[in-house]
């Protein structure tokens, strides 16, 4: 499997984990495949312990979706910074609009 088919089908399956998942709190999420992980990068506007275990779920549910072993490495990252300022993952999934 190509490097893009590896992302097309991460990316299919971040968006089906999702799926209910998203709150207004949440600004960006975005992935990158390096080596054998997948990385998942959560934006969030401020601190939520229910958003975290909604990601929790996201992970998880993420990994189910995939017809092999996968490494997931989540991160989450806090702030209220305009998300142009805030590195993200070359392939964005989801992503508010902004007035920036």
């Amino acid at each position: 499997m190509s490097q893009l088919e590896r992302e097309n089908q991460a990316v299919l399956a971040l968006v089906q984990a999702m799926v209910g998942a998203i709150s207004r709190n949440f600004r960006r999420v975005s992935l990158a495949i390096v080596d054998d992980a997948t990385q998942l990068q959560f934006v969030l506007a401020t601190e939520s312990e229910e958003d975290r275990e909604e990601i929790t779920d996201v992970g998880f549910l993420f990994e189910s979706l995939h017809d092999h072993q996968v490494n997931v490495l989540v991160d989450i990252v806090v702030t209220p910074r305009p998300l142009f300022e805030i590195p993200s993952l070359p392939r964005v999934v989801f992503a508010l609009r902004t007035e920036d």
